[in-house]
């Protein structure tokens, strides 16, 4: 697989990637680290994450496992359509909100011969409260 992955804009702090390695990873994390603050609430109702859909992660590693999960499932289920309809793709990490304390993975298609038209969707989100980290997959 082709390991792409750049800090395209570090004002905008934006990740963007198509295949996972371990690379990655750890710029993931490092990215989560240097960049994610702490939420008041577990629960964030603008981009609806509730606490009861989340996975309570205690640890970074832990999360980083998680998202790794969800990205791999992702990529799987969206690969076969993308391969048909010759879309091209790049996920992206980047924040939800005008604040640092919801991350958001999303999946950018588009066609490979127009240049109009992208479908983007969130894949995962991610907050940080009280020394443990709450993983959503949508």
């Amino acid at each position: 697989m082709d390991e792409t992955f750049e800090f395209e804009n570090f004002e905008n702090l934006k990740l963007e990637f198509q295949d996972l390695s371990d690379e990655l990873l750890i710029a993931f994390s490092n990215f989560i680290i240097e960049n994610l603050e702490q939420a008041e609430t577990i629960e964030e109702k603008r981009n609806k994450l509730s606490e009861k859909k989340s996975i309570k992660c205690l640890s970074l590693d832990i999360l980083i496992l998680c998202m790794k999960e969800t990205i791999e499932k992702d990529y799987k289920k969206v690969g076969k359509e993308r391969k048909a309809q010759k879309w091209d793709f790049k996920y992206f990490l980047t924040f939800s909100n005008h604040d640092n304390k919801t991350l958001t993975i999303y999946n950018r298609l588009h066609p490979k011969k127009i240049e109009v038209g992208y479908l983007f969707y969130p894949v995962l989100s991610i907050r940080k409260y009280e020394s443990s980290y709450y993983h959503w997959s949508h």
